[in-house]
């Protein structure tokens, strides 16, 4: 049990009176505290990681009913994931005689704040048609409503991705190409472009915040760690001059062990995760015009789960992701094949409101998945050469994803 305090006269909030409707709601006793002073006593069942509010309804003479609404933190109670805490709270506005006041309060969680059933990608899916319900490619396809140059850019509000975390790390011009060739930055001051397509030294990057103020990052360092092996590992780190702005967020990556977040059940012999009629397996990516895609991904190769040898590169355990050829109705209006300049663009998944990096295109097809430990510490130890290469210390590091809230079925 948890037990948390909150002594407050609760005048925050208050949005109009009425009935209450006590068929949605529970009813808060008064409680008497050690030192004599009366509360009203909430008892909720939470689970791990939830984020939610509650809503309270009051009464001062039992025929108007006026609502408050105050916000609840994530709580982890135990091992078991689940529990139960209590809110104890005063109010000033009202008696604390219960013939004189009544409370009553429900719990409502946000769906995008929820301890999650089914694996990563079961998640992830779910996230994505409920946004796409809500959406139409035509309206909210496009990350920006004037993308013509840097001067009248401007970003689309109702977007996808608009108010996801990460969204402004992706990088939208450079000046080299413009539009084309992408990447993504995966701290404030290192940008993952790929190896076939890359930055060079002296390139601006460009990115846009969500008031729609473009930053720059010029790139004086990159390092690739297959040479032109393409197929070992299409990725690049670029080192940027000076760390980005806090209005441009770096994309999030999975952790390490982010193979146990997938159903062991949809594995292959070969450690290759395939997706069903019933997992779909859908992520999100952007193009050199910056629309926002969706596609469903086939099989998620991991070939090794553990990297065999963590402290250098090597050409054992590269993993690799493939799209599908097919895809369902419902995202056929949002999905286009990659072209030539979309090189170095994310593939993301959606959790809990950010996007998570998931892979970037080799081919049409296929490419480097950053799920893998392999490519996963690949990243890592490409950013302690980049800064070893260029001669500084950053001390930056990747931001990985929290998926405790991801339970297998």
């Amino acid at each position: 049990m948890k037990t948390i305090t909150i002594l407050t006269a609760l005048t925050l909030c208050v949005f109009g009176q009425g009935q209450v409707k006590k068929e949605y709601f529970d009813y808060a006793p008064v409680v008497v505290d050690a030192s004599g002073q009366k509360m009203h006593k909430i008892t909720v069942q939470t689970r791990a990681y939830e984020a939610g509010r509650i809503e309270i309804q009051y009464s001062r003479n039992l025929f108007y009913w006026y609502p408050i609404i105050f916000f609840t933190p994530p709580t982890q109670v135990d091992e078991r994931r689940t529990g139960t805490s209590e809110i104890y709270f005063t109010n000033s506005n009202f008696g604390m005689r219960e013939s004189q006041s009544r409370v009553f309060f429900r719990r409502v969680v946000d769906p995008d704040e929820v301890d999650y059933e089914g694996d990563l990608l079961d998640v992830v899916e779910r996230t994505i048609v409920n946004r796409l319900n809500r959406s139409n490619p035509e309206e909210d396809g496009k990350m920006f409503i004037d993308y013509e140059s840097l001067s009248t850019i401007t970003r689309n509000p109702t977007n996808i991705l608009h108010q996801l975390k990460g969204a402004t790390g992706i990088v939208i011009w450079n000046s080299r190409t413009a539009k084309q060739l992408g990447g993504v930055a995966l701290t404030p001051r290192h940008v993952l472009c790929s190896a076939h397509a890359p930055y060079a030294t002296g390139d601006l990057l460009y990115f846009v915040d969500r008031s729609n103020n473009v930053h720059s990052g010029k790139v004086v360092a990159t390092v690739k760690p297959y040479g032109t092996d393409y197929n070992k590992g299409d990725y690049t780190i670029c080192l940027l001059e000076e760390d980005l702005p806090d209005v441009i967020e770096p994309i999030r990556v999975l952790p390490v062990n982010a193979y146990t977040k997938f159903d062991p059940n949809k594995f292959n012999d070969d450690n290759t995760y395939l997706s069903t009629d019933e997992n779909k397996a859908y992520v999100v990516f952007t193009t050199q015009e910056k629309e926002t895609l969706i596609t469903r991904i086939s099989a998620a190769a991991f070939d090794e789960f553990i990297d065999p040898d963590p402290n250098n590169f090597n050409l054992e355990g590269n993993g690799t992701f493939t799209v599908s050829a097919n895809v369902p109705d419902e995202i056929a209006a949002w999905r286009k094949p990659p072209v030539p300049g979309d090189s170095g663009n994310p593939l993301m998944l959606i959790y809990r409101r950010q996007l998570v990096l998931f892979g970037t295109f080799h081919t049409q097809n296929t490419g480097p998945f950053y799920g893998n430990g392999r490519n996963l510490n690949d990243l890592h130890r490409l950013i302690e050469d980049v800064d070893a290469f260029y001669g500084v210390t950053t001390n930056h590091i990747l931001s990985e994803v929290d998926l405790r809230a991801v339970r297998i079925r």
